[in-house]
């Protein structure tokens, strides 16, 4: 598979991707993402980069998001009933419906008590990772 050359702009501090260019960026861009307080890289890839991707430690290349490993035990429980989370790295944010809920210790597993019939949109975030979402029903009998 062929490469080309893009011009990242990127946070230092986060790695995070600002900006992308196909191939060597103007000077006068580098100088005007420079005073915004972006550092570049010059870096060949198959495909554009993106927000799939940020830039390594080292600062040399671009690394692509990790996909997180979760499971959950049930998608359908009744009220009452818990839902069983495996495999949420320490660190992770986690938001049902919208609200932030924690970020995950080192345990790993988290355990969610449904209380109210309805529907949980279960989100996972963590830097370098791509987001994971769950959605889950709760019901009234079992």
């Amino acid at each position: 598979m062929s490469t080309s050359p893009y011009t990242v702009f990127y946070d230092q501090s986060t790695k995070e991707l600002n900006m992308v260019i196909n191939g060597t960026a103007p000077v006068a861009l580098v100088a005007s993402q420079e005073e915004l307080g972006f550092a570049h890289l010059l870096v060949n890839a198959s495909n554009t980069p993106g927000s799939h991707h940020y830039v390594n430690d080292a600062e040399d290349d671009i690394v692509e998001r990790s996909t997180f490993s979760i499971t959950v035990d049930k998608e359908i429980a009744a009220v009452d009933e818990t839902f069983t989370f495996l495999g949420v790295p320490e660190g992770t944010s986690i938001l049902i419906n919208k609200t932030i809920s924690g970020t995950m210790n080192s345990d790993s597993s988290l355990t969610l008590t449904a209380t109210e019939p309805g529907s949980w949109r279960v989100v996972f975030t963590k830097a370098k990772y791509y987001e994971r979402v769950f959605l889950l029903g709760v019901s009234r009998i079992a």
